[in-house]
This record gives C-alpha cells, structure tokens and sequence, in this order.
C-alpha cells in the first residue's frame, strides 16, 4: 500500500508542475466590456486638469493669425483685404495700425525668402568642378547634375509660380486695401515710395 502512495504522489507531482506551467504560459481571462465599463465608471475623477507645459516648441507655435496668408492658389483676394477692414473697425487704431503693417511686413518678408532662395539655387547651379579634379571625378559630378536637374527645374518652376502668386495677391490686396480705407501710413513703403 504504501508502495501504492508513493506511486501516486511520484505520478501527480509532474502534473502539478504541468498545471503550474501551463497556467504561467496562458494568459489570464480579460474582463468583459460591460465589467471594465463598470470600472471605469467607478473610477474617481482626476483632482486636478492637467497642467500645460510650455516648451521651446509651443512657444514658438503661431496663434490663429486674424488676417490669413497670402500664396494659396484658391485664396480669395477680397476674403483678405474683407479681414483687413474687419480688424481695423473692431480694433483700437494702435492696435491695427500694428497688426495690419505687421501682416503686410510679414509677406513683403515671406517674397524676400523666395527671392533669397531662387538666388541660392542659382549660385548653386553655376558652380563646377573644381578645375585640378580627376576627369572621372568631374564626369560624375557632370552626371549627377544632368540626373538632378529635371527635378531642380520642377522645383525652381514652383518656386516661380509660388513668388508670382504671393506677388500677385500681394499687390492686389494692398491696392484694395488702401480702396477700402486702411490709411497709407498703416502700410509699409514699396520700393520708390520714399
């Protein structure tokens, strides 16, 4: 008998430990929507809102501007110029006068990066090999450039359409502007109005 209980006890423990195992290796039974809903529900509301951290990145963040960009092909010149007339009659005149030259200062500038980027490209296009190269390195050089530039004149196409677009709308609006009321002194000086 006691044979018998020994055998018993020798053929359970691998079991034992099988089910110990199997119950590591099984993941465990997730609750059903309804009892996580109720765990939620239960759940204390959070004391306190979260707070709002400031960074260089959200500082650097522009508010909605009241007066919208220029450059979008679909933009509506009057919509602007309807903003423009708009802030100066719910505006005190300092505050206008500042926000409605800013704006303008703001595209002139916007032009002036364009500008700055076609010189870039130009001066980067009509750079060459250095004359001591090794023909090799040079006819690389000369291949890479033939590669590259049926995309640099893609590119350099959008950035003329682009300029042209804000320089056109810019003008447009500033016109029409001074038509609706916005005083001259409100607008920066163009080239030749000194």
């Amino acid at each position: 008998m006691l044979r018998a209980i020994i055998f018993v006890c020798l053929l359970s423990a691998p079991a034992a430990a099988q089910t110990a195992a199997a119950h590591d290796i099984l993941p465990e039974k997730e609750p059903s929507f309804a009892d996580q809903a109720r765990a939620a529900r239960e759940k204390p509301e959070p004391a306190e809102k979260a707070k709002i951290v400031l960074d260089n990145d959200t500082l650097e963040r522009k508010p909605r501007q009241p007066i919208p960009d220029l450059g979008s092909p679909d933009l509506e010149v009057n919509t602007v110029v309807d903003k423009i007339v708009e802030y100066k009659n719910t505006h005190s005149a300092d505050d206008a006068k500042q926000v409605i030259n800013g704006w303008f200062l703001d595209q002139k500038s916007r032009i002036d990066k364009i500008n700055q980027q076609e010189k870039l490209y130009f001066e980067f296009q009509n750079r060459s090999a250095a004359l001591g190269a090794d023909w090799e390195v040079r006819n690389r050089a000369s291949a890479a450039d033939n590669f590259r530039s049926a995309a640099d004149n893609r590119a350099l196409d959008d950035l003329w359409k682009l300029r042209d677009r804000l320089r056109g709308q810019y003008g447009r609006v500033h016109d029409r502007s001074l038509n609706r009321g916005i005083p001259q002194a409100w607008l920066p000086k163009e080239p030749g109005e000194e």
